[in-house]
């Protein structure tokens, strides 16, 4: 998802201590819009409380209240060992560890705030084209999907020209990149997340 416009608008027009909660309800939005497009009910994230600065129980307030959707969090009581070993236990702690940036970090403030409100959240969004950017970051988002090394994720046998046979995922008006992930087919890889599902 192309988040750098969103970024820049952040960083030159608002509050730099909320750079990390206004970077964050953007994200929410931008998921709320993708979650439609794919007919989701609700969104998921890896937020625990007090991990970092953003997920402080008032952060998440903040950045939540930009969410269209219900908001799951299903590790938000996990401590960060914990979270590991589960990682470890479904397969994804190696994807997890990959070196790329955190886009939260980008302009990261020298101070972030740690007890937001939401309505000074709410009044540095106005210098902001919300709806401007979260529609750009919409349109110009590129689908990952795992398929075997080497293979064109459009060519693969798995895939049809409109998606995924496998995870359902639709190629509908997208980019199709093939993804970051190693060593480890797309059909191997969703079995075992299905099987972690029924742990």
């Amino acid at each position: 998802m192309p988040f750098a416009e969103c970024q820049v608008a952040i960083r030159d027009n608002c509050d730099e201590r909320y750079r990390t909660i206004l970077y964050r309800r953007m994200m929410q939005r931008i998921a709320t819009k993708v979650a439609a497009q794919e007919n989701a009910s609700a969104l998921v994230t890896g937020e625990s409380v007090g991990q970092v600065a953003s997920q402080t129980l008032q952060n998440m307030l903040c950045t939540e209240d930009a969410s269209g959707l219900p908001v799951l969090r299903p590790l938000v009581g996990t401590n960060k060992a914990d979270t590991i070993r589960l990682a470890k236990k479904i397969g994804t702690y190696d994807i997890s560890i990959q070196p790329e940036p955190d886009c939260c970090t980008v302009f990261q403030p020298k101070c972030p705030v740690i007890h937001g409100k939401l309505y000074e959240c709410e009044e540095e969004e106005r210098a902001l084209d919300i709806e401007g950017l979260v529609s750009t970051a919409v349109r110009d988002m590129e689908l990952y999907c795992e398929t075997p090394p080497g293979v064109d994720p459009l060519t693969w046998e798995g895939h049809d020209r409109t998606g995924c046979q496998l995870c359902g995922v639709s190629f509908a008006n997208r980019v199709v990149s093939r993804s970051h992930l190693k060593g480890r087919s797309h059909a191997k890889q969703l079995a075992r997340f299905r099987a972690a599902l029924r742990l």
